[in-house]
Protein backbone atom coordinates (compact mmCIF):
# COMPACT_ATOMS: atom_id res chain seq x y z
CA UNK A 1 0.00 0.00 0.00
CA UNK A 2 1.30 3.48 -0.82
CA UNK A 3 -0.18 6.90 -0.93
CA UNK A 4 0.55 10.22 -2.51
CA UNK A 5 2.50 12.51 -0.21
CA UNK A 6 0.34 15.43 0.96
CA UNK A 7 1.67 18.86 0.13
CA UNK A 8 2.12 19.86 3.78
CA UNK A 9 4.07 16.66 4.52
CA UNK A 10 6.23 17.18 1.40
CA UNK A 11 6.98 20.72 2.53
CA UNK A 12 8.06 19.45 5.93
CA UNK A 13 9.92 16.41 4.70
CA UNK A 14 11.00 17.19 1.09
CA UNK A 15 12.85 13.90 0.63
CA UNK A 16 9.99 11.49 1.36
CA UNK A 17 8.66 9.32 -1.42
CA UNK A 18 6.09 7.17 0.40
CA UNK A 19 3.52 8.26 3.03
CA UNK A 20 0.61 6.91 5.06
CA UNK A 21 -1.32 8.85 7.78
CA UNK A 22 -3.97 8.00 10.40
CA UNK A 23 -5.98 10.79 12.08
CA UNK A 24 -5.90 11.12 15.89
CA UNK A 25 -9.43 11.91 17.08
CA UNK A 26 -10.81 12.16 20.63
CA UNK A 27 -14.56 12.43 20.62
CA UNK A 28 -15.36 14.99 17.97
CA UNK A 29 -12.03 16.77 18.25
CA UNK A 30 -9.21 16.24 15.73
CA UNK A 31 -5.74 16.44 17.26
CA UNK A 32 -3.51 15.64 14.31
CA UNK A 33 -2.23 12.82 12.12
CA UNK A 34 0.08 9.94 12.96
CA UNK A 35 2.02 9.26 9.77
CA UNK A 36 4.71 6.92 8.41
CA UNK A 37 7.05 8.20 5.68
CA UNK A 38 9.75 6.60 3.52
CA UNK A 39 12.34 8.36 1.32
CA UNK A 40 12.03 5.41 -1.09
CA UNK A 41 8.95 5.05 -3.23
CA UNK A 42 7.64 1.61 -2.35
CA UNK A 43 4.40 0.06 -1.16
CA UNK A 44 3.53 0.23 2.56
CA UNK A 45 2.30 -3.07 3.89
CA UNK A 46 -1.15 -3.64 5.36
CA UNK A 47 0.48 -4.72 8.64
CA UNK A 48 2.28 -1.39 8.85
CA UNK A 49 -0.99 0.45 8.28
CA UNK A 50 -2.76 -1.65 10.93
CA UNK A 51 0.04 -0.96 13.38
CA UNK A 52 -0.26 2.73 12.63
CA UNK A 53 -4.01 2.60 13.30
CA UNK A 54 -3.43 0.84 16.63
CA UNK A 55 -0.81 3.41 17.62
CA UNK A 56 -3.15 6.26 16.67
CA UNK A 57 -5.90 4.79 18.81
CA UNK A 58 -3.48 4.34 21.73
CA UNK A 59 -2.45 7.96 21.39
CA UNK A 60 -6.11 9.05 21.30
CA UNK A 61 -6.86 6.97 24.41
CA UNK A 62 -3.91 8.49 26.26
CA UNK A 63 -4.94 11.99 25.22
CA UNK A 64 -8.47 11.30 26.48
CA UNK A 65 -7.09 10.08 29.82
CA UNK A 66 -4.85 13.11 30.11
CA UNK A 67 -7.85 15.35 29.48
CA UNK A 68 -9.87 13.56 32.15
CA UNK A 69 -6.99 13.83 34.63
CA UNK A 70 -6.57 17.52 33.85
CA UNK A 71 -10.29 18.15 34.29
CA UNK A 72 -10.35 16.15 37.53
CA UNK A 73 -7.32 18.00 38.85
CA UNK A 74 -8.93 21.34 37.99
CA UNK A 75 -12.16 20.26 39.69
CA UNK A 76 -10.31 19.04 42.78
CA UNK A 77 -8.30 22.23 42.93
CA UNK A 78 -11.49 24.32 42.70
CA UNK A 79 -13.09 22.08 45.34
CA UNK A 80 -10.12 22.67 47.67
CA UNK A 81 -10.34 26.41 47.11
CA UNK A 82 -14.11 26.31 47.73
CA UNK A 83 -13.63 24.16 50.82
CA UNK A 84 -11.04 26.56 52.22
CA UNK A 85 -13.35 29.52 51.57
CA UNK A 86 -16.24 27.73 53.25
CA UNK A 87 -14.04 26.74 56.19
CA UNK A 88 -13.02 30.37 56.58
CA UNK A 89 -16.64 31.52 56.46
CA UNK A 90 -17.62 28.70 58.81
CA UNK A 91 -14.97 29.81 61.30
CA UNK A 92 -15.75 33.54 61.33
CA UNK A 93 -19.54 33.57 60.83
CA UNK A 94 -21.75 34.75 63.68
CA UNK A 95 -24.18 31.87 63.25
CA UNK A 96 -23.33 28.83 65.31
CA UNK A 97 -22.95 25.49 63.54
CA UNK A 98 -22.67 22.12 65.28
CA UNK A 99 -22.77 18.67 63.67
CA UNK A 100 -23.62 15.66 65.81
CA UNK A 101 -23.86 11.96 65.08
CA UNK A 102 -26.96 9.85 65.65
CA UNK A 103 -25.99 9.24 69.28
CA UNK A 104 -25.57 12.94 70.00
CA UNK A 105 -21.79 13.30 70.10
CA UNK A 106 -20.42 16.50 68.63
CA UNK A 107 -18.23 15.82 65.61
CA UNK A 108 -17.81 19.36 64.30
CA UNK A 109 -18.42 22.80 65.75
CA UNK A 110 -17.51 26.38 64.88
CA UNK A 111 -16.36 29.30 67.02
CA UNK A 112 -19.74 31.03 67.14
CA UNK A 113 -21.54 27.96 68.48
CA UNK A 114 -18.91 27.44 71.15
CA UNK A 115 -18.92 31.09 72.22
CA UNK A 116 -22.71 31.16 72.53
CA UNK A 117 -22.32 28.46 75.19
CA UNK A 118 -19.28 30.03 76.87
CA UNK A 119 -16.91 27.38 75.50
CA UNK A 120 -14.11 26.96 72.98
CA UNK A 121 -14.34 24.52 70.09
CA UNK A 122 -11.87 21.99 71.51
CA UNK A 123 -13.93 21.62 74.69
CA UNK A 124 -16.98 20.46 72.75
CA UNK A 125 -15.61 18.01 70.18
CA UNK A 126 -16.52 14.47 71.20
CA UNK A 127 -18.87 15.61 73.95
CA UNK A 128 -22.59 14.89 74.14
CA UNK A 129 -24.64 17.86 72.99
CA UNK A 130 -27.66 17.18 75.21
CA UNK A 131 -26.55 19.53 77.98
CA UNK A 132 -26.56 22.36 75.44
CA UNK A 133 -29.54 21.55 73.21
CA UNK A 134 -32.85 19.90 74.25
CA UNK A 135 -32.38 16.16 73.83
CA UNK A 136 -35.72 15.62 72.10
CA UNK A 137 -34.54 17.72 69.15
CA UNK A 138 -31.47 15.59 68.58
CA UNK A 139 -32.80 12.13 69.35
CA UNK A 140 -35.87 12.39 67.16
CA UNK A 141 -38.36 12.15 70.05
CA UNK A 142 -40.18 15.31 69.03
CA UNK A 143 -43.97 15.51 68.86
CA UNK A 144 -45.28 13.54 65.90
CA UNK A 145 -45.89 16.60 63.76
CA UNK A 146 -42.21 17.62 64.15
CA UNK A 147 -40.45 14.26 63.86
CA UNK A 148 -37.27 14.39 61.80
CA UNK A 149 -36.98 12.12 58.80
CA UNK A 150 -33.79 10.31 57.81
CA UNK A 151 -34.98 10.27 54.21
CA UNK A 152 -35.64 13.95 53.67
CA UNK A 153 -33.97 17.21 54.54
CA UNK A 154 -36.13 18.18 57.49
CA UNK A 155 -35.79 20.62 60.35
CA UNK A 156 -37.37 21.86 63.55
CA UNK A 157 -36.82 25.25 65.13
CA UNK A 158 -37.38 26.82 68.53
CA UNK A 159 -36.18 29.62 70.78
CA UNK A 160 -34.34 28.80 73.99
CA UNK A 161 -33.10 30.78 76.98
CA UNK A 162 -29.93 29.65 78.74
CA UNK A 163 -27.40 30.72 81.33
CA UNK A 164 -23.82 29.97 80.34
CA UNK A 165 -21.19 28.61 82.71
CA UNK A 166 -19.83 32.14 83.14
CA UNK A 167 -23.26 33.37 84.26
CA UNK A 168 -24.09 35.26 81.08
CA UNK A 169 -27.72 35.08 80.00
CA UNK A 170 -28.28 34.27 76.33
CA UNK A 171 -31.29 33.67 74.11
CA UNK A 172 -30.90 31.55 70.99
CA UNK A 173 -32.85 30.57 67.91
CA UNK A 174 -32.10 26.88 67.42
CA UNK A 175 -32.72 25.00 64.20
CA UNK A 176 -31.93 21.28 63.95
CA UNK A 177 -31.61 19.93 60.42
CA UNK A 178 -31.42 16.25 59.53
CA UNK A 179 -28.96 15.57 56.72
CA UNK A 180 -29.29 12.17 55.01
CA UNK A 181 -26.03 10.49 54.08
CA UNK A 182 -26.83 7.87 51.47
CA UNK A 183 -27.22 4.41 52.94
CA UNK A 184 -25.44 5.37 56.17
CA UNK A 185 -26.93 6.93 59.29
CA UNK A 186 -28.08 10.51 59.06
CA UNK A 187 -26.30 13.29 60.90
CA UNK A 188 -27.91 16.33 62.46
CA UNK A 189 -26.69 19.86 62.01
CA UNK A 190 -27.62 22.33 64.73
CA UNK A 191 -27.77 25.98 63.67
CA UNK A 192 -27.88 28.53 66.47
CA UNK A 193 -28.36 32.28 66.26
CA UNK A 194 -27.83 34.61 69.20
CA UNK A 195 -31.08 36.57 69.46
CA UNK A 196 -30.43 38.07 72.90
CA UNK A 197 -30.28 41.64 71.63
CA UNK A 198 -33.22 41.16 69.28
CA UNK A 199 -35.38 39.79 72.08
CA UNK A 200 -34.30 42.63 74.35
CA UNK A 201 -35.38 45.15 71.75
CA UNK A 202 -38.66 43.30 71.23
CA UNK A 203 -39.35 43.40 74.97
CA UNK A 204 -38.41 47.06 75.07
CA UNK A 205 -40.76 47.87 72.20
CA UNK A 206 -43.51 45.81 73.83
CA UNK A 207 -42.91 47.68 77.07
CA UNK A 208 -43.18 51.01 75.25
CA UNK A 209 -46.34 49.89 73.48
CA UNK A 210 -47.92 49.03 76.83
CA UNK A 211 -46.76 52.08 78.79
CA UNK A 212 -48.35 55.50 79.14
CA UNK A 213 -45.78 57.94 77.78
CA UNK A 214 -46.51 60.60 80.44
CA UNK A 215 -46.84 58.72 83.72
CA UNK A 216 -44.95 55.53 82.91
CA UNK A 217 -47.93 53.54 84.12
CA UNK A 218 -49.51 50.76 82.10
CA UNK A 219 -51.75 52.02 79.31
CA UNK A 220 -55.25 50.84 78.39
CA UNK A 221 -53.90 48.17 76.05
CA UNK A 222 -51.76 46.60 78.77
CA UNK A 223 -54.50 46.87 81.37
CA UNK A 224 -57.13 45.20 79.20
CA UNK A 225 -54.67 42.52 78.14
CA UNK A 226 -53.87 41.67 81.77
CA UNK A 227 -57.53 41.75 82.73
CA UNK A 228 -58.41 39.40 79.85
CA UNK A 229 -55.69 36.97 80.95
CA UNK A 230 -57.01 36.96 84.51
CA UNK A 231 -60.62 36.46 83.41
CA UNK A 232 -59.58 33.56 81.17
CA UNK A 233 -58.02 31.59 84.06
CA UNK A 234 -60.16 32.87 86.89
CA UNK A 235 -60.95 30.14 89.43
CA UNK A 236 -64.33 30.19 91.09
CA UNK A 237 -62.80 30.89 94.53
CA UNK A 238 -60.73 33.93 93.52
CA UNK A 239 -62.01 37.48 93.59
CA UNK A 240 -60.53 40.56 91.97
CA UNK A 241 -61.84 44.10 91.72
CA UNK A 242 -61.43 46.82 89.11
CA UNK A 243 -61.49 50.52 90.05
CA UNK A 244 -62.24 53.04 87.32
CA UNK A 245 -61.19 56.56 88.40
CA UNK A 246 -61.90 59.95 86.81
CA UNK A 247 -60.55 63.23 88.22
CA UNK A 248 -63.07 65.91 89.17
CA UNK A 249 -62.36 69.51 88.10
CA UNK A 250 -59.19 68.53 86.25
CA UNK A 251 -60.19 70.84 83.39
CA UNK A 252 -59.65 73.83 85.71
CA UNK A 253 -55.93 73.02 85.90
CA UNK A 254 -55.57 73.03 82.12
CA UNK A 255 -57.69 76.21 81.75
CA UNK A 256 -56.57 78.31 84.72
CA UNK A 257 -53.01 77.31 85.59
CA UNK A 258 -50.30 79.68 84.36
CA UNK A 259 -48.62 76.94 82.35
CA UNK A 260 -51.86 75.40 81.08
CA UNK A 261 -51.53 71.85 79.83
CA UNK A 262 -47.99 71.54 81.18
CA UNK A 263 -49.40 72.04 84.66
CA UNK A 264 -52.13 69.55 83.75
CA UNK A 265 -49.50 66.96 82.94
CA UNK A 266 -47.87 67.61 86.32
CA UNK A 267 -51.23 67.10 88.01
CA UNK A 268 -51.63 63.74 86.29
CA UNK A 269 -48.15 62.70 87.44
CA UNK A 270 -49.04 63.80 90.97
CA UNK A 271 -52.24 61.72 90.98
CA UNK A 272 -50.46 58.71 89.44
CA UNK A 273 -47.86 58.83 92.19
CA UNK A 274 -50.51 59.03 94.96
CA UNK A 275 -52.42 56.06 93.54
CA UNK A 276 -49.28 53.96 93.07
CA UNK A 277 -47.98 54.67 96.57
CA UNK A 278 -51.20 53.48 98.21
CA UNK A 279 -51.42 50.15 96.39
CA UNK A 280 -49.63 46.82 96.67
CA UNK A 281 -46.90 45.69 94.25
CA UNK A 282 -49.27 42.98 92.98
CA UNK A 283 -51.89 45.53 91.94
CA UNK A 284 -51.91 47.01 88.45
CA UNK A 285 -52.37 50.76 87.90
CA UNK A 286 -52.98 52.17 84.42
CA UNK A 287 -53.75 55.50 82.83
CA UNK A 288 -56.52 54.60 80.40
CA UNK A 289 -57.56 58.06 79.19
CA UNK A 290 -56.86 61.77 79.53
CA UNK A 291 -57.64 62.05 83.25
CA UNK A 292 -58.86 58.49 83.74
CA UNK A 293 -57.09 55.74 85.66
CA UNK A 294 -57.89 52.07 86.18
CA UNK A 295 -56.72 49.82 89.00
CA UNK A 296 -56.80 46.03 89.15
CA UNK A 297 -56.82 44.81 92.75
CA UNK A 298 -55.84 41.14 92.74
CA UNK A 299 -57.26 38.74 95.32
CA UNK A 300 -59.34 41.49 96.87
CA UNK A 301 -62.96 41.44 98.05
CA UNK A 302 -65.39 44.24 97.27
CA UNK A 303 -65.30 45.28 100.94
CA UNK A 304 -61.52 45.57 100.89
CA UNK A 305 -61.61 47.36 97.53
CA UNK A 306 -64.12 49.89 98.84
CA UNK A 307 -61.77 50.72 101.72
CA UNK A 308 -58.82 51.15 99.35
CA UNK A 309 -60.87 53.37 97.03
CA UNK A 310 -62.08 55.45 99.99
CA UNK A 311 -58.52 55.95 101.16
CA UNK A 312 -57.53 57.17 97.70
CA UNK A 313 -60.54 59.48 97.55
CA UNK A 314 -59.74 61.03 100.92
CA UNK A 315 -56.05 61.51 100.08
CA UNK A 316 -56.78 63.30 96.79
CA UNK A 317 -59.57 65.43 98.31
CA UNK A 318 -57.48 66.45 101.34
CA UNK A 319 -54.33 67.37 99.39
CA UNK A 320 -54.52 70.34 97.02
CA UNK A 321 -52.43 70.31 93.88
CA UNK A 322 -50.10 73.28 93.86
CA UNK A 323 -48.31 74.64 90.81
CA UNK A 324 -46.58 78.01 90.34
CA UNK A 325 -48.20 79.34 93.52
CA UNK A 326 -51.67 78.29 92.39
CA UNK A 327 -53.67 75.75 94.37
CA UNK A 328 -56.29 73.45 92.83
CA UNK A 329 -58.70 71.22 94.74
CA UNK A 330 -59.10 67.97 92.89
CA UNK A 331 -61.15 64.92 93.78
CA UNK A 332 -62.02 61.65 92.17
CA UNK A 333 -65.08 59.78 91.04
CA UNK A 334 -64.57 56.04 91.28
CA UNK A 335 -66.50 53.04 90.00
CA UNK A 336 -65.94 49.56 91.48
CA UNK A 337 -66.80 46.22 89.93
CA UNK A 338 -66.02 42.67 90.98
CA UNK A 339 -64.24 40.57 88.39
CA UNK A 340 -65.20 37.21 89.83
CA UNK A 341 -68.66 36.99 88.27
CA UNK A 342 -67.90 38.65 84.93
CA UNK A 343 -67.67 36.56 81.76
CA UNK A 344 -65.65 38.93 79.55
CA UNK A 345 -62.92 41.49 80.21
CA UNK A 346 -64.75 44.16 78.19
CA UNK A 347 -67.85 43.54 80.32
CA UNK A 348 -65.79 44.31 83.42
CA UNK A 349 -64.44 47.54 81.92
CA UNK A 350 -67.89 48.65 80.79
CA UNK A 351 -69.37 47.98 84.23
CA UNK A 352 -66.58 49.87 86.01
CA UNK A 353 -66.92 52.77 83.58
CA UNK A 354 -70.68 52.86 84.11
CA UNK A 355 -70.27 52.94 87.89
CA UNK A 356 -67.73 55.76 87.59
CA UNK A 357 -70.11 57.86 85.49
CA UNK A 358 -72.85 57.30 88.06
CA UNK A 359 -70.48 58.67 90.70
CA UNK A 360 -69.78 61.61 88.40
CA UNK A 361 -73.50 62.30 87.87
CA UNK A 362 -74.07 62.29 91.61
CA UNK A 363 -71.67 65.21 92.06
CA UNK A 364 -68.29 63.51 92.03
CA UNK A 365 -65.88 62.94 94.92
CA UNK A 366 -67.55 59.63 95.66
CA UNK A 367 -67.38 55.90 95.05
CA UNK A 368 -70.07 53.81 93.38
CA UNK A 369 -70.07 50.00 93.25
CA UNK A 370 -71.65 48.19 90.32
CA UNK A 371 -74.12 45.62 91.68
CA UNK A 372 -75.01 42.24 90.32
CA UNK A 373 -78.12 43.68 88.66
CA UNK A 374 -76.28 46.72 87.30
CA UNK A 375 -77.50 49.02 90.08
CA UNK A 376 -75.51 51.15 92.50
Amino acid sequence: MSAAVPGRARATFPNIASYVGVPIVVGDRFYGTLCAVDPVARPISDDAVKLLIVLARLLATQLERDQELAARYAAERELRYTQRRLERIYAVMDTGICVVDTVGYIVQVNRAFAEMHGKVEQELIGKLVYHLIPAELISGNEPRQHQLSNELYSNISLERQAVRDDGKYVEMQITVVTLPSGDGPSVRMIVTTDITERKRQERHLLHLSERDHLTGLANRRAFEKTLAEIVAILPTTAEHVVLFIDLDRFKQVNDLAARGHTAGDEALLWVAEIISEQLRPSDLVARVGGDEFAVLLRNTSMTQADKIAERLRQTIAATPFVTDGQSFSLSLSCGLVSVSNQAEANTVMLAADTAMYLAKQQGGNRIVSFGDEGRT
